[in-house]
């Protein structure tokens, strides 16, 4: 397993396809760096994805923007963790993530920063700033828009975030389209501290958790 890569202060921007895609490496640390304007034509896409045992890693201070999905049904994501390792603690902190757009064609999500895994750690999720908007798509299975998305048991803190969901005025009419701040979808995930985080939220569709 590769150690202790730095990847600090790059500006990656107008790609087709995932910004810093990160797999088997210990104690990586992403800082800093602007990511912005990425497109694909087929698949799911991140800003920045941590995946195949990476662990212990952080991330902080990161500029991500403009991320958007394909005609597919896969997701898309300005920061995703999958699937990490119970003894593995991962940082995020001090990240501006705004402008994540899934799927046009619904069934699959847009998350701001995305959790996931078959062995969770330990989560540090301190002083980010989201701000997202639900896909404008009339389709009946129109995916949803997340500012904070876990789905496995993590354990750990999520501390001093502002997370903003808001829906357009122009969704076209009968738009199941919708927007939440957060969404936890293990209920087992009783370890993990939500605490004076600030949830702003607009419109008929969008919902805090």
């Amino acid at each position: 397993i590769n150690q202790r890569w730095l990847i600090q202060r790059n500006v990656i921007e107008d790609n087709s396809g995932s910004g810093i895609y990160l797999r088997a490496v210990e104690a990586p640390q992403v800082i800093a760096n602007v990511i912005r304007n990425l497109s694909t034509s087929c698949c799911g896409i991140a800003g920045i994805e941590l995946s195949f045992d990476t662990v212990n890693a952080k991330i902080e201070g990161n500029t991500v923007q403009n991320i958007r999905a394909s005609d597919s049904f896969e997701s898309t994501d300005g920061i995703l963790v999958y699937p990490g390792r119970k003894d593995s603690t991962t940082v995020v902190v001090n990240n501006m993530v705004s402008g994540i757009f899934g799927s046009v064609s619904g069934g699959e999500w847009g998350s701001a920063i995305r959790f996931a895994g078959r062995e969770p750690g330990t989560l540090k999720v301190f002083h980010n700033s989201i701000n997202i908007y639900a896909p404008k798509n009339a389709n009946a299975l129109a995916a949803s828009s997340f500012g904070i998305a876990l789905s496995s048991a993590y354990q750990g803190e999520v501390k001093y975030n502002v997370t903003r969901c808001g829906l357009p005025q122009d969704l076209p009419a009968g738009s199941n389209s919708r927007c939440a701040t957060v969404l936890i979808s293990v209920p087992t995930a009783n370890n993990l501290r939500f605490d004076q985080n600030l949830y702003q939220f607009t419109g008929a569709h969008s919902f805090l958790a």
